[in-house]
């Protein structure tokens, strides 16, 4: 169901026309709601400023400029064809300013002026002149009260009196209907968009068949504006049908969208319309170009390469690849690369492993406190740094032999116990290594025993002792450390 817009006029009159083509079967010259719209209308077109624009540089200007092409480009005057479906007389009165008159097809007169010295005249009969269609009819078009077949034109021209801004009377010259004073002498004969165009007003048939002849013989289309409403359902046909056999159409433009804009056909909407330039895009003279994050600037880098954002320097830029990546053809694929002692990861033959031995050695007095391990967990690797490294506690030890597993741990002893140490070629325990024993007992102690060939110093074994043995005492706490092959010391809460 078409929907109709309640603040535009043009539909509304649509439905009111359509109301008494069912009621009448012809438009009545009288009082009715379709009357007293077209006259709602023509107020609203004829007060157009015609002198504002005349002054300023937009539309009125435009027009000229437009309109001025047969001069310009010195064509005849009856090669220049206007279609419109305007209501206004700006087109008439621009061409009367080159010194041309329009010429209206089909039968028509002009409005006698007998108050009033006639200036100039905006249509004539010759066809000599641009051919004007106004499909849609026009404010200064009427009824002919003498002959249903013909029109009657304000045509008239007429020099009067301007109040501009500062209110001191110029004269100009502008079309009759546009002075403040014009009466009109009936309703205007003003056509809504509607299907039932030439069936409401047979006297418009022969202006509708010239429009369609000027299409079907057209070698090129300027467009100002090319939409239409929803309830103008019978244009888009018109306009089909009469361009769809014209072989000799060679170019369609489309004027000053008041921006530059490149031309699409949406497919979707079943038209043309303008494309703009979003975000990244712009166009310049007559070409469109790519300002986005930097990704213009980016020349040929002569390799193959991958592009990624710089946030030091805010935009995209070529990235480089590491050791152990290449790109083939499009693809990110692992490369060869040996570890060094920079870099821990081996790769060949599609295989990474971490060769920890390649690094250079890392000296314990050398360490930050954010230095970063990487430890298994499980099976899993993880980060930690060197300030956040603790030892593992291991609870409810017991007698026992010194294991590797016990470096860098604290051994807690809750019975008595004996912890033996044996040699390094047993157990090769690193040198530097500590372990903080803990006899968490009242009663109960720990005895710490070194094997043969194993030198353990402490207070009562000063510079060290084979085979010697301390114990540590009920709740007490010593700490154990390796310095050589087969050499510790042991300092706390120890007895012998």
């Amino acid at each position: 169901m078409l929907e109709v817009r309640h603040n535009n006029l043009e539909e509304i009159l649509s439905f009111c026309l359509a109301s008494e083509n069912f009621n009448s079967g012809y438009p009545n010259q009288g009082d009715s709601e379709y009357d007293r719209l077209c006259h709602i209308l023509q107020e609203v077109y004829r007060r157009i400023d015609l002198k504002e624009w005349h002054e300023n540089d937009g539309l009125f200007d435009n027009l000229k400029r437009l309109l001025g092409i047969g001069i310009d480009r010195k064509l005849s005057t009856n090669e220049l064809s206007i279609i419109t479906t305007n209501y206004d007389v700006m087109i008439e009165f621009v061409l009367s300013m080159f010194g041309w008159h329009c010429y209206l097809p089909g039968e028509w007169r002009a409005v006698e002026d007998e108050k009033r010295q006639v200036a100039k005249q905006m249509c004539s009969d010759n066809k000599s002149h641009p051919l004007l269609c106004k499909l849609h009819g026009s404010l200064n078009w009427y009824y002919d009260p003498d002959d249903a077949t013909k029109l009657q034109v304000e045509n008239a021209i007429l020099g009067g009196d301007y109040f501009g801004d500062m209110h001191k009377p110029t004269t100009v010259y502008l079309p009759k209907v546009s002075f403040r004073n014009y009466e009109p002498i009936r309703t205007p004969l003003i056509v809504p968009p509607t299907l039932y165009k030439m069936q409401t007003i047979p006297t418009f048939r022969e202006i509708w068949n010239a429009a369609g002849k000027a299409l079907e013989e057209a070698e090129k289309l300027v467009f100002i504006g090319f939409s239409f409403p929803e309830s103008d359902t019978y244009i888009k046909y018109f306009l089909a049908a009469n361009l769809y056999e014209n072989v000799d159409l060679r170019a369609i433009e489309i004027v000053d969208p008041n921006a530059d804009r490149i031309a699409v056909w949406d497919d979707s909407a079943g038209k043309f319309d303008w494309l703009v330039a979003s975000t990244g895009l712009a166009i310049t003279d007559l070409n469109l170009t790519l300002s986005f994050l930097g990704l213009e600037a980016l020349t040929d880098p002569g390799a193959d390469r991958f592009i990624m954002w710089d946030e030091t320097d805010n935009q995209l830029e070529w990235g480089t690849l590491g050791a152990g990546l290449a790109i083939t053809t499009n693809d990110l694929d692992l490369a060869a690369a040996a570890a060094s002692t920079t870099n821990a990861v081996d790769v060949a033959s599609g295989l990474i492993t971490l060769d920890l031995e390649a690094l250079t050695t890392i000296q314990g007095n050398a360490l930050a406190a954010t230095d970063t391990f990487l430890v298994d967990d499980g099976g899993v690797q993880k980060g930690i740094e060197y300030q956040d490294m603790g030892l593992i506690v291991q609870s409810a030890q017991t007698t026992q032999d010194l294991a590797l597993a016990d470096a860098n741990t604290i051994m807690e002893f809750d019975a008595t116990s004996t912890l033996t140490i044996l040699v390094n070629a047993s157990v090769a325990m690193p040198i530097g290594c500590a372990i903080l024993l803990v006899m968490d007992h009242a009663t109960q102690q720990l005895t710490i025993t070194a094997d043969t060939s194993v030198t353990l110093n402490s207070i009562f074994h000063p510079g060290g002792g084979s085979a010697a043995s301390d114990i540590l005492r009920a709740g007490g706490t010593a700490v154990l450390i390796k310095t050589a092959a087969d050499e510790w010391y042991l300092a706390g809460d120890i007895i012998n």
